[in-house]
């Protein structure tokens, strides 16, 4: 499963490239032997270490080895490769080591992968994950994704099968069923090191704000600073009704604040979208609400909200509920910007363009004790991850928009059985299906959406 889409992808482009697409041939001698030299460049947004990477790493060794094409001596490996400027340099670096055929992992790098196409109509540029290949009418620039469904189906299945085996078995207690008929159940599994968190198998229903409209005010962003209804079409500054900011914001070009509401997105819910944006912005900025403990019965919340980060100028920007929270980038973007204390997981998203906006779906889990408070909200700064601090843009500036909040259960689930043996190292990482890396260290994995995930 980790191998197969890379691995058609290689074989499919180098044949159509090298071996005279479309005329007949006699030979069936690899591509590396057949007169014309194939030399590959990789450009990873991780390396070995995190399974999304190493399939990618597994499937175009596999891959090459087919097509006799060396890994070593006809291949350009660029690992740790972020989804900014590097790339670029990385895709051009590959080429000018006489690369004719480039491949890149991420999602994010499909801009710069587009760049260098434009620029090197004779090298073949593959952006996995990518969506933008067919439109850009580059013959050299291409998309290709892996066949996820496949894991997600699979998982659908072993999730089902335990249930049915539990329920055969007559385990299943009267616990385990919610009113609607929603089934929780815990399940780990020790070997081969695969984690399965309180599956649910369930009936979705369209979303019920009931709670939200009772806790969150304005969670629309319908209503602007001075809590008037914000009329359709128009700009209201000032920080929106109901919502307490942290961090002096500097005034625009124009003399006016340049946060509010607006209707400046393509997909905002209701009549507006909030904004917030300075030059620069602050070293630790925080648009928030606290919901007071009284308000609050104890137990699992999910917090959710809609947001929008410009491509390049992520910084810290990230969703919270008390010190849970969810960064909107990928891992790699914040190895250098995580905030001691809190439990960190990853939307995964490369960033917008500020001519499109699109507005993203966050959301994280969050335990509420006894008398505890929550406050939640966006957390922001001008701070880069390379360790600079912008002074000159408006990086870590966003968009978002209606926030919702859902009591999932009574109380935190129990903890997982330890094993019965001693191991080698602990797990310190959660991945998702796609072998992306969501939740590092392993302790904030309370705070992702229920599902299966996959242990380091």
């Amino acid at each position: 499963m980790k191998k197969i889409v890379a691995l058609l992808l290689v074989i499919s482009l180098m044949a159509c490239m090298f071996a005279a697409c479309g005329q007949k041939t006699e030979s069936t001698e690899p591509a590396a032997e057949s007169g014309n030299k194939v030399k590959v460049g990789i450009v990873l947004v991780g390396d070995e270490n995190e399974g999304y990477t190493y399939a990618h790493i597994v499937g175009l060794e596999t891959a090459m080895a087919k097509l006799g094409i060396d890994k070593s001596a006809d291949a350009v490996w660029k690992y740790s490769i972020g989804e900014d400027e590097s790339c670029y340099d990385a895709i051009a670096d590959c080429i000018d080591q006489g690369c004719n055929i480039v491949f890149t992992n991420s999602y994010g790098h499909q801009s710069f992968a587009k760049q260098a196409a434009e620029e090197n109509p004779d090298v073949q540029i593959v952006a996995m994950t990518g969506d933008t290949a067919k439109a850009s009418g580059l013959k050299n620039f291409h998309n290709a994704f892996t066949e996820i469904y496949e894991a997600r189906y699979a998982a659908g299945v072993v999730a089902g099968m335990k249930i049915a085996e539990l329920d055969e078995a007559g385990k299943l207690t009267a616990a385990n069923f919610a009113a609607d008929g929603t089934v929780r159940l815990r399940v780990a599994l020790l070997d081969p090191g695969v984690v399965v968190s309180d599956v649910r198998v369930t009936f979705p229903d369209d979303e019920d704000l009931t709670l939200t409209e009772q806790l969150i005010k304005n969670y629309d962003f319908e209503y602007n600073h001075d809590c008037q209804l914000n009329a359709v079409g128009n700009i209201g500054r000032g920080v929106p009704c109901g919502w307490d900011q942290r961090g002096t914001l500097n005034k625009g070009s124009n003399g006016l604040d340049s946060y509010g509401v607006n209707q400046d997105a393509t997909n905002y819910h209701g009549d507006n979208v909030c904004w917030f944006n300075s030059i620069p912005m602050p070293a630790d900025f925080q648009l928030s609400q606290t919901i007071a403990a009284a308000d609050l019965e104890p137990g699992i919340y999910r917090v959710c909200c809609k947001l929008w980060v410009e491509q390049n100028k992520k910084t810290t920007c990230r969703l919270f509920a008390n010190n849970n929270v969810q960064y909107y980038g990928t891992q790699s973007d914040y190895t250098n910007l995580l905030t001691p204390g809190e439990m960190n997981s990853y939307a995964g998203y490369a960033g917008g363009s500020a001519s499109n906006i699109v507005l993203r779906d966050m959301q994280v889990y969050v335990t509420v004790a006894e008398g505890e408070d929550l406050t939640f909200g966006i957390r922001t700064s001008n701070r880069r991850n390379d360790g600079t601090a912008s002074s000159s843009d408006n990086a870590g500036w966003f968009k978002v928009d209606y926030f919702r909040i859902f009591r999932e259960q009574p109380t935190a689930l129990p903890a997982l059985p330890q094993e019965s043996r001693t191991r080698a190292a602990r797990p310190t990482a959660l991945y998702d299906l796609s072998g992306r890396p969501v939740s590092t260290p392993l302790a904030a994995a309370s705070t992702l959406r229920t599902g299966l995930y996959v242990t380091d």
